[in-house]
């Protein structure tokens, strides 16, 4: 009887600790091909690392990202996948003008928190 008891007991752990498994927390997938890393590797590590991180963008990544040529789409791309939201000023919306983001991705931006 007792022998019965540890087998029952031996499945039980081995059962729960199938179950206890966790998968790892799911990352972002970053946008950027080979060669647009490589670029923003170069001009801005940091903004490479706060993607990898899924993080969202802030305004200086933005700027850098659209400074280097990366696609206004998967910038936009991006910011969708982190459900970045942004509430951006008259200042910060001329200094995203004057670094030269497209109108595309500040619209965006400036509509992030409706979706």
């Amino acid at each position: 009887m007792r022998l019965v008891y540890l087998c029952l007991l031996g499945s039980c752990i081995a059962g729960y600790a199938q179950q206890a498994s966790f998968a790892p927390p799911t990352r972002v997938a970053t946008p950027l091909d080979t060669q647009d890393r490589k670029v923003m590797q170069r001009s801005s590590p940091r903004t490479v690392d706060r993607m990898d991180r899924g993080d969202p963008l802030t305004l200086n990544d933005v700027i850098k990202l659209s400074q280097s040529g990366i696609n206004d789409d998967h910038i936009i791309q991006y910011m969708q996948s982190t459900k970045s939201s942004y509430h951006l000023s008259q200042t910060q919306m001329r200094r995203l003008q004057d670094a030269g983001v497209s109108q595309r991705v500040i619209d965006f931006m400036i509509n992030s928190d409706q979706f």
